[in-house]
């Protein structure tokens, strides 16, 4: 690489400072040599010579040069996109891991979460089309990934104000810290769009109660929701585009998660919580166990909420509960929340708690058939 490159490979020595040192010193002699060329193939290497003919001088050049394609040049692009996302980082691409529920003693059901804008910039041809592509991984070694081709017409007759595309993949991955970069290439696009979060996937308690971390959401409005199916086992094995003939579109008023969690005063805001009990088949929890939901604002005004009941399915290893409801907070101003859940302590168990940041902003009062919807 090195030789190909016009430069130099130092070894034999842990000394940095020597290859810096002959780095600046070639540096401080260099030409520029051009040439043309009739006929250049495309994506295929064309090797250079270059002599000089004064004696005693060294000459140091590239040994190759290609012309790349359109098409070399887009994938380049996207190689280095995922590699270093910092470099093509977009503030509105949003990516997250949302943990569903314990699989197994040692590993997670999840979503990883794709959030975009869709924008219709020719209102005489509305439509869009890009591409998307996810790569999971533990650092170094990728553990799943997958990518999607995106093509939406908004229907006749309706409003071609932006929207937020959502993609919803099933994964499994077990504890640790983990990375998802994702990748966002836009038909037309002078380059690619990209980010990457760290993620902390916790460990999984055996025979004690956990509490998932709660997942907050809208109902779907005008925004597309597309959600993976197919095989919940060893997805890993299909291609992306035989898993993507499984995909789902949700339909109107489906759950939609927040990926930023922020709502509206007179929005509908839903919410997940999960409980679940491993490896104790016969462990049952003490009657009159509740789960306390609250909306705590900076200043510590508190909402509360109806406590909730909870049990547990039957003759499982892995048993749970999920409570789905709509988040009371009608009257809540606008400001700074913190969502509290909470399963008192009770019997053998310990005490749970999750939380998650809640920004409420002041909106337009829905009308109740909007409400009702």
């Amino acid at each position: 690489m090195a030789n190909d490159t016009g430069g130099r490979f130092t070894r034999g020595t842990n000394d940095l400072s020597l290859g810096y040192a002959r780095a600046r010193r070639d540096l401080g002699c260099r030409y520029t040599v051009g040439f043309y060329v009739n006929r250049i193939k495309k994506d295929k290497a064309r090797s250079i010579r270059l002599r000089v003919k004064i004696a005693g001088l060294e000459v140091r050049y590239p040994g190759q040069y290609k012309a790349q394609s359109r098409e070399k040049i887009e994938n380049t692009r996207l190689m280095a996109a995922f590699l270093q996302p910092e470099m093509f980082q977009a503030d509105y691409l949003r990516t997250h891991l949302f943990l569903l529920q314990p699989r197994t003693p040692g590993s997670w059901d999840a979503l990883v979460a794709v959030n975009f804008p869709v924008v219709f910039p020719d209102p005489e041809n509305p439509s869009y089309q890009g591409d998307f592509g996810v790569v999971v991984s533990n650092g170094a070694q990728p553990i799943y990934h997958f990518n999607r081709s995106v093509s939406i017409r908004p229907k006749q007759g309706v409003a071609l104000e932006e929207r937020r595309f959502t993609f919803l993949e099933p994964v499994v991955v077990r504890p640790g810290t983990f990375f998802i970069s994702t990748v966002v290439n836009e038909t037309g696009s002078k380059a690619p769009a990209a980010v990457r979060v760290a993620v902390e996937v916790p460990a999984i308690p055996w025979q004690e109660l956990t509490l998932v971390s709660p997942i907050l959401g809208r109902p779907r409005g005008r925004n597309v929701l597309i959600r993976g199916g197919g095989p919940e086992d060893s997805r890993g094995r299909f291609s992306s585009s035989e898993l993507a003939q499984y995909d789902i579109h949700a339909g109107q008023g489906t759950f939609e998660p927040l990926l930023v969690l922020q709502a509206e005063q007179h929005e509908t805001v839903l919410s997940r919580n999960k409980a679940c009990l491993i490896g104790a088949k016969r462990m049952n929890l003490p009657e009159g166990t509740l789960v306390d939901r609250t909306l705590v604002q900076e200043n510590e005004n508190r909402i509360e909420m109806h406590p909730f009941p909870l049990s547990l399915e039957e003759g499982r290893k892995v048993r749970c509960r999920n409570i789905f409801e709509v988040l009371d907070h009608k009257d809540a101003v606008e400001g700074l929340y913190t969502y509290e859940v909470l399963i008192d302590k009770s019997g053998k168990f310990e005490e749970v708690q999750r939380h998650l940041p809640l920004a409420i902003e002041a909106g337009k009062a829905q009308n109740g058939e909007a409400a009702q919807k």
